[in-house]
């Protein structure tokens, strides 16, 4: 599915970014009042940020979106993804369980036998896989599961990928919501991630309410997909 999605996400809070700062603490600044409006852009995986009249650095004057479509093409080519297939990404730095694998690998394969045979999972992050290998493996979906270390290029994977999932069973924070939203990629998370109001308010993916229930990420993940699949229709 080599769509083409603008790098650059306006978000609808206010505000935003000063050159150099993280976007969560931009979105923050904006909320508090203290910049007027916030665009933030994905620049060959590093974030970058533009206030006007301050930088002197002017949305217009980089191609984000341009950008963005090569190096995803670039990329899901040497991942070897399909143009039809739905790829979904799950990071995690550390604690798979927390990060709540066990649940995105339950929602993949809850998916339609003809949705699944296009949809793939990457898992990123550092650690312990072998626990989720074998789960993959009896659930019947470890041909569409693929399991990687820590990796160096996350935001050209973010950009190759259709959708983040990161359903966590408990997250203080969660800034790889922030740094999907940031890439334009939609996200599907529960709204115990601390970050997790940043989805509804950039509308960039669902969030899941609590209490947690397996049969709704299922549904929307599957509406998500399937969301894509008219995008690329109607194109």
């Amino acid at each position: 599915m080599n769509q083409r999605r603008k790098a650059v996400t306006t978000v609808p809070v206010g505000g935003a970014v000063l050159m150099g700062k993280s976007p969560w603490s931009a979105y923050e600044a904006a909320k508090r009042g203290e910049i007027e409006t916030i665009q933030i852009g994905k620049h060959l995986g590093v974030s970058v940020a533009w206030m006007e009249g301050v930088t002197g650095v002017g949305p217009g004057e980089l191609d984000d979106e341009v950008e963005a479509n090569e190096i995803r093409i670039r990329k899901r080519q040497e991942l070897n993804i399909a143009d039809d297939e739905y790829l979904v990404m799950f990071m995690g730095s550390s604690d798979f369980i927390k990060k709540g694998l066990g649940r995105a690998l339950l929602s993949i394969k809850s998916l339609p036998k003809h949705v699944l045979r296009k949809t793939r999972l990457f898992v990123v992050g550092e650690d312990n896989q072998a626990p989720f290998r074998r789960r993959a493996f009896f659930l019947g979906i470890r041909d569409r599961v693929e399991f990687m270390s820590g990796r160096d290029d996350v935001g050209e994977l973010m950009l190759a990928s259709d959708l983040m999932l990161h359903p966590a069973l408990d997250e203080a924070a969660g800034i790889v919501i922030l740094e999907a939203i940031v890439a334009g990629l939609p996200v599907l998370a529960t709204d115990i991630c601390g970050y997790g109001h940043y989805v509804e308010e950039s509308g960039v993916g669902k969030l899941l309410p609590s209490p947690f229930r397996q049969d709704e990420l299922n549904e929307r993940l599957l509406e998500l997909i399937q969301f894509q699949d008219n995008k690329k229709t109607e194109c």
